[in-house]
């Protein structure tokens, strides 16, 4: 720690210039501030006020605070950012020219991840950030070498710091609490601050100190509660007994204190040895709604702090898409401001000591918004930025080991040379696609079927919930004890479980939605691949024609297969006796499959299908003349797909497995989890 005249010096200067620019004063006017040549001035009565206010003392209570936030649980939003500044990573950069390198290895590196021989780095922003919180400053002793250069960093308690440096006094002075205050030259200590509006030029305002009310009235209730409880919750009383002495008042109370105080003395039965009535003062805590108090008290200080609820462990009305907006927001609006306030008292007072060329920056704490990171990638895959194998590292999806590092280039904007053929045309004849581009259009027809598949799942659950529960409803009305052994034929037993057209058009409903919405992702898909110029309005009539037709059989299908299996179950429970809890189990199974494995293999393949009739349907309005059948690109497909792989046909004609397209009505063998895709076929070069 220096001591010198010109280091003082130095260190008021400093502050007065930034005064002096916060202020916007320049020139004369701020030598005249600093002679007092026009005392009569505005410039002068700012002067003296500057002069008045910064040598002001510590506010009150500054240890009590402290003190408090080690015991009140309303403090703890304090706690929360403090520990996730100090989890916060930092880089130091050398600027050199126009490039930012980064340093592994410097002076400053090691004095910040080891401040002191008493703390880590870690320890040490969490101490400056919990201060900053509570009282709105946060103070840094600088230890010195020979050469000036810091080498420690110690926090101080700003209630040590006793005074703060003023015009005529370019010092602080520090109470260490061992006995020792000294004057610590202004230049040895680096004050953070968050200015108080009321005073700028005075201490600093920590953002608790508008939640004391609140958090000292919860103390108070915790302190009430325990009180309560120690005399076994019972509110206090008061005895009216006219004919005793003050002597055998005394000696009373301490036996009763005595036999009935404390909660290991709880409910014993009590009897008074003189004629007395009890009178109660207080009311209990269900008169006095301390829950909902304290409640509505630990909700204020999160909203105080900006802290949403979930990051705080308070998640009764939260789900996964709840908690993740919430740490978004926390992020860029609590903890981001709290680290660049720190960044930049590194930067500015810190960092010019070692070398006024670096750059300290933490990592910005704020997560990337995934949808917005998503269209990034999907675009940067469409335009041919990168590589299918890159898209999927973004994702969060593996690498592919074959076919996955190529390029995807929409076909209509690759140039490609047309042989002129004769005679009839033998083998495939494409458009000049390589295997590997082939796989990433299957990659693009894939991601469209996927788009709605968990969308159309989670609906499908709900709808077998419903289903399940208007079954069971009907079933212990209709099988009471009384009407047991009425019911000994299944299927009018079933017919009377449910209303099953109801449910048949529920369902039609349901899935008319995702078709639909699945057939625009295929007609897209193609408009983004081929660039086909076809408006999904002409195609949308042949769409609706095979929903309405191949639509009714689906919905009865998967309607027939839940009929079959409630009436497979429940012919096997009446014939061995079951009651109605024992039939309601067997139907509660029977809907555990449908919602766990029904519901994933119908959306899969729904979806599948229906982008599938959008390709179609597109290439037909597109005018194309033939088709390839494109096999799944990955291990997941069936022998019979593989073997038509890269099998071309004619627009109208279907391949050699009967299907006109993957996932077109044929034997559920061919089509149920289906994830073949469907390629356009332009005469011309031989693949």
């Amino acid at each position: 720690m220096r001591f010198t005249k010109a280091g003082v010096a130095y260190g008021v200067k400093d502050r007065i210039q930034s005064i002096r620019a916060g202020l916007g004063l320049v020139g004369a006017g701020f030598q005249v501030m600093m002679g007092s040549k026009a005392p009569g001035t505005f410039l002068s009565q700012v002067w003296e006020a500057i002069q008045a206010r910064w040598g002001e003392p510590p506010k009150r209570n500054s240890k009590q605070w402290l003190e408090m936030y080690g015991k009140n649980p309303r403090l703890r939003p304090v706690y929360k950012i403090a520990k996730d500044v100090a989890a916060a990573q930092w880089h130091l950069y050398a600027q050199q020219g126009k490039e930012k390198v980064e340093l592994q290895d410097h002076p400053l590196i090691k004095l910040l991840n080891r401040p002191n021989p008493r703390m880590t780095g870690n320890a040490f922003m969490y101490l400056t950030q919990v201060y900053l919180s509570l009282r709105g400053e946060a103070f840094w002793l600088q230890e010195r070498n020979g050469l000036g250069s810091p080498t420690e960093l110690w926090p101080l308690p700003p209630y040590w710091v006793i005074e703060t440096p003023a015009s005529n006094r370019p010092y602080y002075r520090v109470d260490f609490r061992n006995g020792t205050q000294l004057m610590v030259p202004a230049e040895d200590i680096i004050m953070l601050v968050e200015p108080d509006p009321v005073n700028p030029y005075g201490r600093g305002l920590g953002s608790a100190e508008g939640i004391g009310d609140e958090v000292e009235t919860d103390e108070y209730m915790a302190k009430w509660a325990k009180r309560f409880f120690w005399n076994n919750a019972t509110p206090p009383v008061v005895f009216e007994a006219p004919n005793i002495q003050k002597e055998q008042a005394e000696r009373i109370k301490e036996e009763w204190m005595e036999r009935y105080a404390g909660y290991w003395n709880a409910h014993k039965p009590a009897i008074l040895p003189w004629e007395a009535k009890i009178h109660e003062l207080g009311k209990g805590q269900k008169e006095m709604d301390f829950v909902e108090s304290r409640r509505y008290i630990r909700d204020t200080a999160m909203q105080h702090f900006m802290i949403p609820p979930e990051l705080m462990g308070v998640i009764e009305n939260s789900n996964r898409a709840t908690i993740d907006a919430a740490y978004y927001i926390y992020a860029a609006n609590v903890l981001k401001p709290c680290l660049d306030l720190i960044q930049e008292h590194i930067q500015v007072f810190l960092v010019p000591q070692f070398d006024d060329k670096l750059i300290f920056e933490f990592e910005d704490p704020v997560p990337a918004n995934k949808e917005f990171r998503l269209q990034q990638a999907n675009d940067g895959l469409k335009q041919g930025a990168l590589t299918v194998n890159e898209w999927r590292e973004r994702n969060g999806f593996d690498r592919l080991e074959e076919g996955g590092d190529v390029i995807y280039v929409p076909i209509g904007s690759v140039p490609t040379q047309v042989k002129q053929v004769k005679g009839r045309l033998k083998g495939k004849m494409t458009r000049g696609l390589t295997p590997e581009q082939k796989t990433a259009i299957w990659w693009m027809f894939d991601k469209a079927a996927r788009s709605q598949e968990s969308n159309l799942q989670r609906a499908l659950k709900r709808y077998f919930q419903a289903q399940q529960d208007e079954i069971t409803r009907n079933l212990e009305e209709l099988l009471g004890e009384k009407a047991k052994a009425v019911y000994k034929d299944v299927d009018n037993l079933l017919q009377l479980l449910a209303n099953w057209q109801e449910q048949y058009q529920a369902l039609l409903d349901l899935l008319r939605q995702f078709w639909d919405a699945s057939a625009r992702d295929g007609w897209q898909a193609v408009q983004d691949i081929f660039d086909l110029p076809v408006s999904y309005e002409l195609i949308n009539p042949r769409v609706v024609q095979w929903m309405e037709t191949n639509g009714a059989e689906k919905v009865k299908d998967i309607t027939e297969t839940t009929k079959r299996a409630l009436a497979q179950t429940l012919a096997e429970g009446i014939a061995q006796g079951d009651g109605v809890a024992k039939l309601r189990d067997r139907v509660s199974e029977v809907f555990r499959q449908a919602k766990v494995v029904r519901a994933e293999t119908i959306a899969r393949t729904e979806t599948h299908n229906a982008v599938s009739i959008g390709t179609f349907e597109t290439y037909r309005a597109g005018r194309v003349e033939q088709k390839e059948w494109l096999a799944t690109r990955d291990s997941r497909v069936r022998d019979s797909h593989i073997s038509i792989d890269r099998e071309v046909r004619p627009i109208d004609q279907p391949f050699s497995n009967g299907l006109m397209y993957p996932g077109a009505p044929g034997p559920p063998g061919e089509v149920i989890n289906c994830r073949c895709a469907l390629l356009p076929v332009i005469e011309g070069v031989e693949d």
